[in-house]
């Protein structure tokens, strides 16, 4: 992302080229100077994500918003991480969009646009049986989170979610990428499969609102 404006007072705002989207991202405290940059961008729709509790009930009683569920960041540090061969794994064009918007447990969060537009770029890997049948997927989103992490329930439990992981996080290394994720802390199957991947959990909570 390109940074376009950035202030002592913890105000940043970026512009993400990969979308042509703008992100205003705000930490530390709501300031006048923070709600002055906030209030050029109410009347444009702009996604909102703020970092910590104190300063998202600030946002939530300024604007008279309600927050979504709070989430963490999770971000990989590691120089390399081990495959697991025994799974097959390929990389999925968009013949594969139906399965993934049918087969993902939260379709609110994407639209086949979407997903069509991020397996043309590349960005989804899919798993398989030995009859070829789809056995899950995960995707990165367009901010450059991995995330749409589905394993379908006939192959749960049989390493398919992890497998599917540290081959995206392998991907993103070799391309030279931070590996990272967003993570809902009451999503207990993700919280232990980054733990276990040894994946670093934000301090701050996080929220995403549209003003």
């Amino acid at each position: 992302a390109d940074v376009t404006y950035a202030s002592e007072a913890g105000v940043v705002l970026t512009t993400h080229s990969h979308d042509r989207s703008q992100l205003l991202y705000l930490s530390g405290e709501l300031t006048s100077q923070a709600q002055a940059l906030v209030d050029q961008y109410v009347d444009l729709k702009r996604p909102l994500q703020i970092a910590g509790t104190e300063l998202a009930n600030q946002m939530a009683q300024a604007y008279g918003v309600r927050l979504g569920e709070r989430y963490a960041l999770a971000v990989y540090e590691g120089d390399a991480i081990d495959l697991m061969p025994d799974h097959e794994l390929i990389v999925l064009d968009e013949s594969y969009a139906d399965d993934v918007m049918e087969a993902y447990s939260h379709p609110e969060f994407v639209d086949e646009r979407d997903v069509r537009e991020r397996m043309a770029a590349g960005a989804f890997i899919g798993g398989f049986d030995d009859a070829g049948e789809l056995t899950g997927f995960i995707g990165v989103h367009s901010d450059g989170a991995m995330g749409l992490l589905e394993v379908l329930p006939a192959y749960r439990r049989q390493g398919w979610g992890e497998a599917l992981e540290r081959a995206m996080i392998c991907d993103h290394l070799v391309r030279g990428w931070t590996p990272w994720c967003q993570v809902f802390p009451s999503a207990e199957a993700s919280v232990a499969l980054q733990t276990k991947l040894g994946l670093r959990m934000s301090a701050y909570e996080f929220y995403y609102v549209s003003l």
